[in-house]
């Protein structure tokens, strides 16, 4: 049920501070009908969404509207809070260090997928974001001194946030897991039969290929959308041989389930490659015996 009152500040970046403002004068915002109405709008709101059995971070914009409308009526009254560029100066020092530990951030994972998603990371955040977050930072800083009232430059450090959010975080993480999503999407509109989702959620996808994708068991011959720590569940299913990997990027795969006739042919024709080496062997040590034993092996787990 906190989930949102964790989250608040954070949607609120970089007004966060100006929270202080109806905890501070609550009795003096009740007394007026606008204040008081703005105040029963936003608790309304959170108490909703606090017992939603979904909880989205967008949810709490609906709450965030009233108390924008507060904060501006009361913008004065924490004319002189220094203490409010902790907020926006946090924001930056966070940035800062996605950027230093992004070469780090694959090995930490015992996921596979999520292991396989973030080795892309070095080359998302790399030198361009750099700039951007120290140039934001520095801009936050200028800001803090420039001798302008508090609301105004809380304004202009929004409109830095929101440049270094929208052209350098947001693409970073787009790129890290969506990218792989897009192209697996593009390449499944190729496929002839039906592509079924496996243990994973990420409804892009079907956007991306231009149509419904099934979620129900996956059977022989269909075409298999998933994630990278997903596929041992498929290969102890159909076994490692059926299993013919199409599309493995950033954690996501498109696999194959091939039928049975199709994977004992697979079996077969390696079999028949192997014949050359097995006829070489010397009679001495039972070249044609073996010959024998290794196709009726090829032959007998292909009809396993």
């Amino acid at each position: 049920w906190y989930y949102y009152l964790l989250l608040l500040p954070v949607i609120l970046l970089p007004y966060s501070a100006l929270l202080a403002i109806p905890l501070r004068h609550l009795r003096r915002l009740w007394r007026d009908p606008l204040d008081r109405f703005l105040l029963i709008w936003f608790v309304v709101v959170m108490v909703l969404v606090s017992l939603s059995q979904t909880q989205l971070p967008h949810y709490v914009l609906y709450g965030v509207t009233p108390l924008i409308v507060l904060f501006a009526r009361h913008r004065r009254l924490l004319a002189r809070a220094r203490w409010a560029w902790l907020f926006p100066l946090a924001l930056g020092a966070l940035l800062l260090a996605l950027w230093g530990y992004a070469g780090r951030l694959a090995a930490d994972q015992s996921d596979d997928y999520l292991r396989q998603m973030l080795a892309a990371a070095p080359q998302q955040f790399d030198g361009l974001y750099l700039a951007g977050v120290l140039l934001y930072i520095a801009a936050v800083i200028a800001l803090m001194v420039w001798q302008r009232p508090l609301w105004q430059r809380l304004a202009l450090a929004g409109l830095a946030q929101s440049l270094v959010l929208y052209t350098l975080l947001l693409p970073a993480l787009a790129a890290l897991q969506q990218e792989p999503i897009k192209q697996a999407g593009l390449l499944a509109r190729q496929f002839d039969g039906p592509v079924v989702a496996y243990r994973i959620h990420m409804p892009s996808f079907s956007v991306y290929r231009g149509a419904i994708t099934e979620r129900r068991a996956v059977q022989p011959g269909d075409y298999v959308y998933t994630r990278a720590d997903r596929l041992p569940g498929l290969e102890e299913k159909f076994g490692a041989a059926a299993i013919e990997t199409l599309y493995h990027q950033g954690g996501i795969l498109l696999l194959h389930v091939r039928r049975a006739q199709d994977a004992a042919g697979q079996v077969l024709e390696g079999a028949t490659v192997g014949e050359g080496a097995i006829d070489a062997v010397p009679a001495a040590v039972g070249g044609p015996s073996l010959k024998r034993a290794a196709v009726e092996g090829a032959v007998d787990g292909a009809t396993l």
